[in-house]
């Protein structure tokens, strides 16, 4: 079974993976999972055809890339494109390897993984919540910070995905207590 966790920045998705790997589940995280395809040869050569000036002295220039891909909506989705079928390549590789696997999935909505897995859970916070997580962990301040939940699909959106929904309001024991009784 692959079961996803999907919230948006600040929900306590990452939070709630970690608790779910304590319980003795395989937990992976669809972005580290590209991080380590974006260190294949081939996928470099790759991203070196559709977007030159990326790579530099063969290696995926992070910035370079972003600056393209983020400024041409057309260029994000020629990326992705890309990229989510060996991500979910990747997926199905481990979910062959264990019973039950739960990826962090950050880039759900409109992703070809949107419709992929068995179970969705959601962890969604309020916005005050979830607008202080992220000052404490990256440092940005207020108004960036609303910038980048705005940015993102809703949690009204992603609830249309959700099989189960996880609040999280309170502090890391009471989420504990609650994917305890969930998992």
């Amino acid at each position: 079974m692959k079961i996803a966790i999907i919230g948006g920045i600040g929900s306590g998705k990452s939070e709630a993976a970690k608790i779910i790997e304590s319980f003795g589940n395989k937990v992976f995280d669809a972005d580290k999972i590209y991080a380590e395809i974006m260190e294949d040869k081939s996928y470099i050569a790759t991203i070196d055809k559709a977007f030159p000036g990326a790579v530099i002295d063969g290696k995926i220039d992070r910035k370079i890339l972003g600056s393209i891909v983020f400024n041409d909506k057309q260029m994000l989705e020629k990326l992705n494109l890309i990229a989510h079928p060996l991500v979910k390549d990747r997926i199905d590789e481990l979910s062959n390897m264990f019973e039950t696997i739960y990826v962090e999935v950050p880039v759900f909505v409109g992703s070809i993984l949107q419709d992929y897995f068995d179970k969705v859970i959601l962890i969604t916070s309020d916005t005050k919540y979830r607008i202080q997580r992220i000052i404490k962990r990256s440092g940005y301040d207020k108004e960036y910070a609303k910038k980048i939940i705005l940015s993102q699909p809703s949690d009204d959106t992603l609830q249309k995905y959700a099989d189960i929904i996880v609040i999280n309001n309170k502090d890391l024991i009471h989420l504990r207590q609650q994917l305890a009784k969930l998992i």
